[in-house]
């Protein structure tokens, strides 16, 4: 029998919040539990810069498809404290890149094939853009914070895996992500609060930038996903945080998409 079980490797920092989790696993009702009566998701307490928990939990998630979300993401935090950024999404996303290169050289040829990385980014990798422009997946890397430059650094690496050792991977550079459940200290809820509290609205700079995008999404961001194929080669979505599924024929390499299904 086919597992049907996602595993969601998360350290539980100070942005995580299990509610959103709980909402959808009750809206799913029955849905939410296999036929066996195993609940669809289950939940690791892994941080990912542990190379042993995070090889221990590839292990037992034995799993068709990784959605790498993992990432300290806040711009203003990277600024006052970059160690826990490098940390997190550059150590991190190589010690991921070693569990998971090890489970792929194990799996049948079968599996093989259909294995995917799926990385992911930030399009603020590419650097800050004016009144106009646009980047594109052939625009040269150009980050400009401690966060950003510690995901440009995780996108070399998977890269890297992908030339070096064959790993499938895609890669995705998303625009600005909003939606339910999103920590107070992004753009959308910091401006909502501070209007409704009569306080002045932050602005970056001088205010003269141009956003490339947003992307409805439930922002509650887990470390990684680990899932079987029984789930994601017919599914677009997963409970959480996904708001696309690679297809089982994906092809490795960049992906772009600029807004949600």
């Amino acid at each position: 029998m086919q597992r049907r079980t996602g595993f969601n490797l998360d350290k539980l920092g100070y942005a995580s919040d299990l509610t959103s989790i709980e909402a959808a696993l009750a809206e799913l009702g029955p849905a939410a539990r296999t036929s066996r009566g195993e609940l669809r998701h289950e939940l690791l307490r892994v941080n990912l810069a542990d190379g042993d928990a995070t090889a221990a939990a590839v292990r037992r998630a034995d799993p068709d498809l990784v959605l790498h979300l993992a990432a300290e993401s806040h711009v203003d935090r990277s600024i006052e404290g970059p160690g826990v950024f490098i940390e997190s999404n550059v150590t991190g996303t190589f010690q991921l890149l070693q569990a998971v290169l090890e489970h792929w050289a194990a799996l049948s040829d079968e599996r093989r094939q259909r294995f995917r990385f799926h990385h992911i980014s930030t399009d603020e990798v590419f650097g800050s853009l004016g009144l106009t422009g646009r980047f594109s997946e052939t625009t040269p890397y150009d980050p400009r914070s401690p966060y950003s430059a510690s995901k440009a650094a995780s996108d070399h690496l998977v890269h890297a895996w992908h030339h070096t050792y064959g790993l499938p991977v895609v890669l995705t550079n998303c625009s600005n992500n909003y939606g339910p459940w999103q920590f107070p200290e992004k753009l959308i809820p910091v401006v909502i609060l501070k209007a409704a509290a009569g306080e002045p609205i932050p602005l970056y700079g001088d205010g003269n930038t141009s956003a490339t995008g947003c992307t409805w999404k439930t922002t509650w961001m887990p470390c990684c996903w680990l899932l079987p194929a029984a789930v994601w080669a017919r599914a677009t979505a997963w409970v959480g945080p996904v708001t696309m599924a690679v297809p089982a024929s994906a092809p490795t390499g960049r992906w772009w998409r600029r807004s949600a299904p």
